[in-house]
């Protein structure tokens, strides 16, 4: 029998943003909460903020992280938003992605995109779904830190 080499078992939580599907790596991530985007609190028009446990942290949406859209106040006006908070022994800066809803958590086999297609700025490779669906497997370090990978 025969295996791929350029396939891995990723446990991961699976999340949507406007209809797609992101998968971040469980081993990236402290926790998640459910928060009403009023709880979200603006520096500035583009900088928010929130609290959790009398702590600060930066708040960014994952979708303005892979460059799909701009992150302002306008976006994050009213609804649920599920904040998922990175660890901060693993990545730096210390943050919370905001992303639409929490699907699941579960192990899920990925293809690597760089191999199989090219190299895409955020996404470390794909997962296809038992509904059918692919999923964009989430790199937190190459998002939260660019330079590293230009």
């Amino acid at each position: 029998m025969l295996l791929p080499l350029n396939q891995t078992m990723v446990e991961g939580l699976v999340t949507t943003v406007k209809d797609q599907s992101y998968i971040l790596p469980i081993s990236d991530i402290v926790e998640s909460i459910a928060v009403n985007a009023e709880d979200i609190h603006w520096v500035d028009e583009r900088q928010s903020m929130i609290q959790l446990r009398d702590q600060w942290f930066p708040a960014i949406a994952l979708s303005a992280l892979l460059g799909e859209e701009n992150f302002t106040q306008d976006s994050f006006k009213t609804g649920r938003k599920i904040l998922i908070r990175i660890d901060p022994t693993i990545h730096q800066p210390e943050v919370m992605i905001i992303v639409d809803t929490l699907e699941s958590q579960r192990q899920v086999l990925v293809q690597s995109l760089e191999k199989n297609f090219q190299a895409v700025h955020g996404i470390s490779g794909v997962a296809f779904l038992q509904e059918g669906q692919t999923a964009l497997v989430i790199d937190i370090d190459s998002l939260l830190n660019p330079h590293k990978y230009s």
